[in-house]
């Protein structure tokens, strides 16, 4: 790398630290008190990262760093890493590591972490495939330079190393020296909280550092409460049992009454998907009509839901899979193009039934998943099914488990599915998931015998494209293939909602998902 490109990436990302912590790296006084946080789900409760999905994380994240963070807008910020560089061959990367981190038992935080971090989440074992399918080696070029070579050219691999569970860094030598077993029961990271304690299926407790590079916790003791009830969570905030809870909407609403405060954290997706629409088999079935697959959306008065069902809070249909800060499209754009796709026009709706032959409309079998968290799904299919009545669509709802729903790959093509899911901010990433035959829904048809579709070849091209407005044209012909195609079904995009005890106050970043990711940021509030 050249001395003056090293300046000037030197200089932009420190100007980006300086937006990314927006004051946040203040020094606090020492740290006293107890924060108790009341969780929904620990997941799997593991302490190694790269066994973790991207849900789990919040469990672990106190006591760990990450390579990159996103900052309070949303954009991606230094973390570990302060400095990167795509090599001129757009085949490695180049990354500078923090100096003078170090992890809780004193070892320096040094590039062999940084490298041994891509090396595990890159391996048969990890959990999550991003890394995996990015990288190829990993080369210690000296203490604090890590060249990661990929497989192609990797744009997103920055994105994809960030706080959401595969950037968070482990300690090389103390797991090598220790092995895995022993690091579950002892784990160790180099983030502002230390694990004290891991009651199974209970509890997890943390202890804070005097001194943090990032930012010194306010509150000494941490703790995370398992509490899968939201009745449950809700009781023990109003009795100051805990002092954070995650809870849906209608909750928060009834907190806010009694006055408690509330933050909104990074949404949902709520939306119905069209499942085998473009198989062969499904050929013969009202849904391989687009025209039907139209009148279905038509025919759903999101602006109604938003309104009665999610009180005003939910916010308007996205492009399929998208929302919020992404990247490399115009989102405003996208959003205009949203709302005019998922309109509601019923008398359209029954135009476009009668004109592919089902005047009468027919009968659809409509999935919701037993095992979601979203409280607010199977009342969603009931509203649902209720629009589709008024055009003669009679929608049967089945609760199932998700388990079960992936067994059932005949009795699902041409039938519906009521879901929500979380999205991230690399746009071909989220296009590949519902849209692409190797995702896991393969919304438009699978590449058996016929080679690599049309949108497959598009959206895996983004991955390796260098120049912007070339990525751009490529995903703006990749996300209309997929909102035209009207199997992915947007309906409104819900947040999870954060109600805060009176003895602390948060000021989650925008784009904040779980709760766990950012309490290093929680203060004693002033009384």
């Amino acid at each position: 790398m050249k001395g003056s490109k090293r300046i000037m990436v030197g200089v932009a990302w420190g100007l980006a630290i300086i937006l990314a912590l927006g004051g946040y790296a203040k020094i606090h006084a020492e740290p006293t008190g107890e924060l108790r946080v009341a969780i929904s789900s620990f997941g799997v409760e593991k302490f190694e990262p790269h066994r973790l999905g991207t849900a789990e994380g919040g469990l672990v994240t106190p006591m760990y760093d990450t390579f990159t963070r996103f900052d309070r807008d949303g954009n991606l910020a230094p973390g570990i890493v302060e400095r990167r560089e795509m090599a001129p061959d757009g085949l490695s990367w180049f990354f500078s590591v923090r100096k003078g981190v170090k992890f809780h038992n004193g070892d320096d935080l040094t590039a062999r972490d940084v490298a041994y971090a891509y090396e595990r989440y890159a391996s048969k074992e990890a959990f999550l495939s991003y890394v995996r399918d990015m990288v190829d080696r990993v080369e210690v070029v000296d203490k604090y330079t890590v060249r990661v070579y990929t497989k192609g050219i990797q744009i997103y691999l920055p994105w994809i190393s960030n706080i959401n569970t595969q950037g968070l860094v482990p300690p090389r030598n103390y797991i090598e020296k220790h092995g895995s077993e022993y690091f579950e029961r002892q784990p160790i990271g180099s983030g502002p909280f230390k694990f004290v304690r891991h009651v199974r299926g209970d509890m997890v407790e943390f202890e804070a550092l005097d001194k943090h590079w990032r930012q010194t916790p306010a509150f000494k003791r941490l703790k995370l409460i398992l509490m899968p009830d939201e009745s449950t969570r809700v009781a023990a905030l109003k009795t100051g049992e805990v002092d954070i809870i995650d809870i849906g909407l209608e909750a928060a609403r009834e907190l806010e009454a009694a006055g408690f405060r509330t933050s909104a954290l990074n949404p949902t997706l709520a939306y119905v998907l069209l499942y085998g629409t473009y198989y062969p088999e499904a050929a013969s079935l009202p849904t391989a009509d687009i025209r039907v697959r139209q009148a279905l959306s038509l025919a759903i008065n999101r602006d109604e839901i938003r309104e009665r069902m999610f009180y005003g809070r939910a916010g308007p249909p996205t492009p399929p899979n998208l929302y919020g800060k992404v990247t490399d499209i115009d989102m405003t754009y996208w959003m205009k193009y949203a709302a005019k796709a998922f309109r509601y026009d019923l008398e359209e709706a029954k135009r476009l039934l009668k004109e592919a032959g089902y005047p009468n409309g027919f009968d659809i079998k409509t999935y919701v998943f037993s095992s979601t968290p979203a409280p607010h799904l199977s009342k969603l299919a009931e509203v649902i099914q209720a629009y589709w009545r008024k055009i003669g669509v009679k929608a049967q709802i089945i609760p199932l488990d998700r388990a079960r729903w992936r067994n059932l790959p005949k009795e699902g093509v041409g039938q519906v599915s009521v879901e929500t899911g979380s999205a991230g901010p690399i746009t071909p990433r989220e296009l590949v998931g519902p849209f692409a035959s190797t995702g896991s829904k393969h919304l438009l048809g699978k590449a058996v015998g016929k080679g690599m579709p049309e949108f497959d070849r598009l959206v895996y091209s983004a991955f390796g494209e260098k120049d912007p407005m070339k990525r751009k044209e490529i995903l703006d012909t990749a996300i209309k293939m997929a909102t035209d195609s009207y199997t992915f079904l947007s309906i409104a995009s819900v947040p999870v909602m954060a109600v805060l005890g009176p003895r602390v106050d948060i000021n989650f970043p925008t784009g904040a998902r779980l709760i766990g990711f950012y309490l290093d940021m929680a203060k004693h509030r002033k009384q």
